[in-house]
């Protein structure tokens, strides 16, 4: 994949992650959001409160790990808000001098936390009066209560920092997002839920067979390491039914088929944020 040049008129850019339930696909969404920044000529720090700390192990040194015990801490100590999220707030207010863009990845659980943190440090004025973008991303599956949860939380979102762009990121991991939804459950009716995506910018990561990326994605390769790397050293990652590992041409079409999937991620992160036309 093509690397951009730095451009010193590029909008710096803060967006932060969100899913209201785990498995939602929420880290692959931040890895792209930073590989599709990168991939635009933007320099990125990425902050991570994510119990997981995949992140970490798949980004490396730009990666910043906030201390989640933190966050544990909140109803007994009222700062500890303020001090879990300090070097993240510190990246926002450089923002104007040095304009990296900036990455929140948090986990499910902080989801109600975090938005009620970004309320209270003014976080889409703030950007948007330095000449950033503020951008709250949302990560769904097909599974109903994490729809419902979205749905919840973009309202919360709207309300709490309505300067800042809302994305949904539909992550069809399983099945097609709002295929056949049943709106009672949902506890929306079509039309609510219809105004609301009419407010937000919506992408899908399309599916893709699980036993073919989650052994990568568990080893803790990023994407861009994944798609510049030889076949052959990939093998160790997709035994066959026999627990052979495959041979060097089934090796290589796997790998074409997840590159081919990754590029698609890069390029609906990259509508996400701003850089394409939905």
């Amino acid at each position: 994949m093509a690397e951009n040049l730095p451009n010193e008129e590029l909008v710096w850019i803060a967006a932060a992650v969100l899913a209201s339930l785990g498995a939602q696909g929420k880290t692959t969404a931040a890895e792209a959001c930073t590989h599709a920044l990168r991939l635009n000529g933007h320099d990125v720090k990425v902050f991570s409160a994510d119990v997981q700390r995949k992140l970490k192990r798949k980004l490396g040194g730009c990666v910043e790990e906030l201390n989640i015990d933190l966050l544990e801490e909140t109803e007994d100590d009222p700062l500890a808000l303020l001090r879990a999220f300090s070097k993240f707030a510190m990246a926002i207010g450089e923002g104007p001098q040095d304009r990296p863009s900036v990455v929140l990845d948090t986990a499910a659980t902080w989801d109600k936390t975090t938005i009620r943190y970004l309320h209270d440090l003014e976080f889409d004025r703030r950007v948007t009066e330095a000449g950033g973008t503020p951008i709250i991303v949302l990560v769904t599956t097909s599974n109903t209560d994490a729809i419902k949860s979205m749905l919840e939380l973009t309202r919360q979102v709207q309300k709490a920092l309505p300067l800042a762009r809302v994305v949904w990121i539909l992550n069809e991991r399983h099945d097609p997002v709002f295929a056949n939804p049943d709106y009672a459950e949902l506890g929306f009716d079509a039309a609510a839920i219809q105004q609301l995506r009419s407010t937000v910018t919506e992408v899908k990561f399309r599916k893709m067979d699980e036993r073919l990326w989650t052994p990568v994605d568990r080893a803790g390769m990023s994407m861009m390491k994944f798609v510049d790397t030889d076949a052959s050293a990939l093998v160790k990652f997709w035994p066959s039914q026999q627990g052979k590992v495959l041979d060097p041409s089934s090796a290589a079409i796997v790998k074409r088929d997840i590159s081919n999937w990754i590029g698609e991620l890069l390029e609906a992160a990259s509508v996400a944020l701003g850089f394409r036309q939905p």
